[in-house]
């Protein structure tokens, strides 16, 4: 009964990125094209329609199509298998841990997505800052993986110094 549990968490909050990052990509390839900027508050959040061949910041985006796909579809795919794999066998993670772990798998999967159905390119939107202190253009995805990535850590380090306590 654990284990069902577990993967249905994992999967309730994974399934739940996904299902938001596809539903945002797809409204704003449909309200963004061809309109350029558009600008909230001061102009700290800017919406803008872009498609990124790269990973993390376009990392990777002036490498060879075949490269690029080897990198971004077939080794994301295996991490992706191997991380979620780890995350649903694992008897020993927390809740939190096992959250983080879904929004990152949640994320991952949803870029993935657009790069088997979009040529290669994730679709990318959101962009933030003030004046020119601004981050790259990223999408819902990418926020998933980041927070996942913080909580994962955090909980990681928190749990490390407990360890590190108890055993002293």
């Amino acid at each position: 009964m654990a284990k069902l549990r577990r993967i249905y968490m994992v999967g309730s909050v994974a399934t739940g990125v996904v299902f938001l990052d596809q539903v945002t990509k797809l409204i704003a390839v449909e309200y963004l094209h061809g309109r350029g900027i558009i600008s909230f508050f001061g102009d700290t959040v800017r919406l803008l329609l872009a498609e990124n061949h790269g990973g993390f910041l376009s990392l990777g985006a002036s490498l060879p199509a075949g490269m690029r796909s080897v990198i971004f579809l077939l080794l994301t795919s295996v991490f992706l298998a191997g991380f979620t794999l780890f995350t649903l066998v694992d008897k020993n993670r927390t809740p939190a841990i096992r959250a983080s772990s879904a929004l990152i798998i949640g994320g991952g999967v949803g870029n993935l997505l657009d790069r088997m159905f979009r040529q290669g390119a994730v679709i990318d939107f959101v962009n933030v800052g003030i004046g020119g202190l601004r981050t790259g253009i990223f999408n819902v995805a990418d926020m998933a993986v980041l927070f996942g990535c913080i909580v994962l850590l955090y909980t990681l380090l928190q749990s490390s110094r407990r360890q590190h306590h108890d055993d002293h």
